[in-house]
C-alpha cells in the first residue's frame, strides 16, 4: 500500500512508512546468524569442515549455505537446513580443490530460492599435502634410527676387535 497509487497524496509518510518496513524486515533477518570457523586447513584436496547457523526469531525458517570461493577452491553443503525457533544447528561443508595454496572462502545464507539474506562470514582455508610431508617426517626419522644403529654395531665391532688384540 505504501507503493500504491494513492500513497502519491502523502508522499513523505509513505517513505517513512516504507523505511520502517525495511527496518523491521532486516531486523529479522538479522536474527539468522551464520558463524564460519576461523580457518580451515585441508590435509589433502578435500575434506570437511563445519559452520554454525543460528535462528533467534520464533518462527522456524528453511535457508541455504552458499560458499563463495576464489578459483578452483568448490564447497559444497547440504541443499536446505531447516532451524527451529531459537535453534542453531552445525551445517557440514565439503571443500575440494586441484590445488594447492590458500584460499579465500565467503559462506553466505540466502532463502530457498537463492536470495542472500545478510548473514556471511569469510574465512581462509588452505589445501595442502600434509600427508606427504608425514611420510617424509617418518622417512628422515626412520634414516636417523637405521644410522645410529649402523654407528653403535661399528663402534662396537671396532671395540671388540680392540680388546681381542691386546690379549
Amino acid at each position: 500500500g505504501n507503493a500504491s497509487y494513492t500513497a502519491s497524496e502523502t508522499p513523505f509518510l509513505a517513505l517513512d512508512r516504507m523505511r520502517e518496513t525495511a527496518t523491521w524486515v532486516r531486523g529479522n533477518l538479522d536474527a539468522i546468524q551464520l558463524a564460519a570457523p576461523q580457518s580451515v586447513t585441508l590435509a589433502s584436496n578435500s575434506g570437511r569442515f563445519s559452520a554454525v547457523v543460528s535462528n533467534e526469531l520464533d518462527v522456524p525458517v528453511t535457508v541455504k549455505v552458499h560458499a563463495v570461493s576464489e578459483r578452483g577452491m568448490t564447497v559444497t553443503g547440504p541443499k536446505e537446513v531447516q532451524l527451529a525457533p531459537h535453534g542453531r544447528t552445525p551445517v557440514l561443508l565439503h571443500a575440494s580443490t586441484d590445488k594447492r595454496g590458500v584460499y579465500n572462502v565467503t559462506l553466505e545464507l540466502t532463502s530457498r530460492d537463492g536470495a542472500p539474506l545478510g548473514a556471511s562470514d569469510r574465512f581462509p582455508m588452505r589445501a595442502e599435502q600434509v600427508s606427504r610431508l608425514i611420510w617424509v617426517i617418518i622417512g628422515a626419522g626412520l634414516a636417523l634410527l637405521f644410522a645410529a644403529i649402523a654407528i653403535r654395531l661399528t663402534r662396537r665391532i671396532i671395540a671388540a676387535r680392540a680388546g681381542r688384540g691386546a690379549l
